[in-house]
């Protein structure tokens, strides 16, 4: 009996060591955790997990609605319903996430918003309201013309703000954890050190454990109840739950180790209870049980824990502990897969421009949605920055609208010989004759997009810009470039700029060689790339591409043999950013001509030939028949190479 008595006490003893080495794992990767969770992209991907949480967007849904009503705080009934509708669309649109996030990061980085007097500020300059504003103006332009253009941002992220300091706070909060865990196990090593015999080595080992696992909910609790009760109701406080919750997730660990521990008292308990009974009873050693009480070797200790109980008993307690390990870094590697994404991809957002692909289009407004007599896109750039382009190599002319809605181009500037050389009799022939047809109509001339010849087919500069607008203004994360072939003036194009709301957002080349990372062009928010060809002046974003800023290739293929090597046409050989042109001249265009062109394969290859021959990777790759091929998942396949 006395021996069946020491041989439980023992049992429950080295228990107690498996649940200090249990607690102790976890505890470590709940710290780890926690330090990741408040700090860096843990942070990001808090924002962004948080942000997409049911109660956070209805949050944000009244405050953008309440910011759409007019001044006098008075709202037609008949719009309430539209308004509505929008706010919903919008915080639940992929993009939401993304304009919270970067929002947060403004201030983060102790970069406020924008100045909100400036010509596209629609319901104010922050993100959030911006996209908004964007979903508004597409289902409802009406209602969008007649809301007011500014009002108080959803979010307060001004340097003095609420939400920032809490955000703030909370990674001191998270971090905190990792020392109670290195706390408690420098006290856990020292009691092992100290203590004389096993048992109050395991008496010490609880006592650590228990009073950090009960100090630190404590502790937690107060804070983060302090850092909430300070946001006001709202997105603001909503939102702060929201990454608070997640950044405590591995602090609820620490619970599970708190309870543990306890566990760990338990057990104590019992094995006093069962020495001082043992102490009343005769001293027999019984088999397997050490002479004496000293274990100084923790590899002995694991040893006899191993050799203790059923064998399945203690393979299953291996095995929970190998499961719950592998769990939660399993979850840790999961989660951190969340973050945000620039052009599609997490891994190039701390790239610089030079150093990412873009897909682009060769005269992008050249399309058959839109009309054009000889297209050579089935899709129009609106459509097309929806499939993944990002490029557009666009022609600017001067036109007058005719009664019968067709565009007379102005060809002033415009060489015949030189557009001879480029596209061939046939086609020069074929827009003469339609201008031919055209008398010059009396009506004020505007500047369009056009392919040599507005007759045969043109949209406004005015249209094309405000779709790159709202689809900027969709998504946060993206980045646009234009390449103009300007036969307008630099003052006239820029006004179109102006006009459309974009100039603000219009990324100004650095006069050195060095370009910025994708993200600090978001953080900025001047994520719209403008270059020309002929002219620069007017803006200081308006500049000439192929005078230092970039180099291309031949763009006069007629085969698709002529599609090889990467040889250098225009610009200086030191540009960093290099324009592949990737596509084959035949009149009338024929999408069947992209089918080997656009290749997927096909494309990567010449890639690769441009950074063998170049010393670099195509920043820009244009294309003919986008739609056709493999050019949105070729650029993907290049920017996920390490550059």
């Amino acid at each position: 009996m006395i021996a069946y008595r020491r041989r439980i006490v023992v049992a429950l003893g080295h228990g107690v060591l498996f649940l200090w080495t249990l607690t102790f794992c976890v505890g470590s990767i709940g710290a780890i955790w926690a330090g990741r969770a408040t700090t860096n992209a843990g942070l990001e991907r808090s924002i962004l997990e948080a942000a997409e949480q049911p109660e956070v967007r209805r949050e944000f849904a009244n405050a953008l609605t309440a910011n759409a009503m007019p001044e006098n705080g008075r709202l037609v009934l008949r719009d309430a319903p539209a308004i509505g509708s929008a706010a919903d669309a919008t915080v639940t649109s992929p993009a939401f996430a993304e304009a919270v996030l970067l929002t947060v990061q403004d201030a983060n980085t102790d970069r406020g918003p924008a100045d909100p007097g400036g010509s596209v500020q629609e319901f104010g300059s922050g993100r959030a309201e911006r996209l908004f504003a964007a979903t508004l103006r597409r289902t409802r332009p009406d209602l969008a013309d007649r809301l007011p253009r500014r009002s108080d941002p959803v979010l307060d992220t001004t340097e003095t703000g609420v939400l920032v300091r809490s955000l703030r706070a909370g990674t001191r909060l998270a971090g905190f954890w990792p020392w109670l865990v290195a706390g408690s196990t420098v006290g856990a090593v020292a009691g092992l050190v100290v203590a004389k015999t096993w048992r109050r080595k395991l008496r010490w080992f609880g006592l650590v454990f228990a009073g950090v696992g009960v100090a630190s909910n404590p502790a937690r609790n107060r804070v983060i109840s302090q850092l909430v009760g300070s946001v006001p109701t709202g997105p603001d406080r909503m939102l702060l739950n929201g990454v608070l919750g997640r950044a405590s997730e591995p602090i609820a660990l620490g619970r599970i180790a708190g309870l543990w521990a306890l566990v760990i008292l338990g057990g104590l308990m019992l094995a006093i209870v069962g020495r001082r009974n043992a102490l009343n009873q005769p001293n027999v050693k019984p088999a397997g049980v050490p002479s004496t009480g000293r274990l100084t070797d923790p590899l002995r200790v694991v040893r006899q824990v191993l050799s203790v109980g059923p064998k399945w008993a203690w393979r299953a307690g291996l095995l929970g502990l190998g499961i719950a390990i592998s769990a939660a870094i399993l979850q840790q590697a999961t989660s951190a897969s969340r973050a945000l994404r620039c052009l599609g991809l997490s891994q190039i957002c701390d790239r610089t421009l030079d150093r990412v692909t873009l897909a682009a289009t060769h005269n992008s407004m050249n399309n058959r949605t839109d009309g054009f007599v000889f297209p050579e896109h089935e899709l129009n750039v609106r459509a097309q920055l929806e499939s993944g382009i990002r490029g557009f190599l666009i022609d600017t002319h001067y036109g007058k609208p005719s009664t019968d809605g067709r565009i007379w181009t102005d060809l002033v500037g415009v060489d015949r010989a030189e557009l001879i050389r480029s596209y061939g009799a046939a086609a020069v022939a074929a827009g003469e004759q339609a201008r031919d047809a055209l008398e010059e109509p009396k009506s004020k001339a505007g500047v369009y997009l056009c392919h040599n010849y507005c007759e045969l087919g043109a949209v406004s500069l005015q249209t094309t810009l405000r779709v790159v607008r709202d689809f900027l203004d969709e998504h946060p994360a993206e980045i646009v470039l234009l390449d103009i072939q300007d036969q307008t003036t630099p003052a006239d194009t820029v006004r179109e700029f102006d006009r459309a709301g974009l100039s603000d957002q219009v990324f100004a080349p650095p006069k050195e060689n060095k370009w910025p990372t994708i993200r600090q062009l978001i953080s900025a928010r001047t994520r719209l790339l403008v270059l020309t060809e002929n002219e620069e002046g007017s803006a200081p974003w308006y500049r000439r591409e192929y005078a230092e800023k970039m180099s291309d290739t031949p763009y006069s293929a007629i085969r698709i043999e002529d599609l090889t090597g990467c040889k250098r046409d225009r610009g200086p050989s030191d540009a960093k950013l290099l324009l592949l042109n990737h596509w084959i001249e035949t009149f009338p265009p024929e999408p069947s001509s992209a089918k080997e062109a656009n290749a997927r394969s096909f494309i990567v290859k010449r890639a690769k030939t441009c950074l063998k021959e170049r010393g670099r990777y195509p920043t820009v790759i244009a294309v003919n028949w986008s739609e056709v091929g493999g050019i949105i998942s070729a650029v993907s396949e290049l920017n996920q190479r390490v550059r």
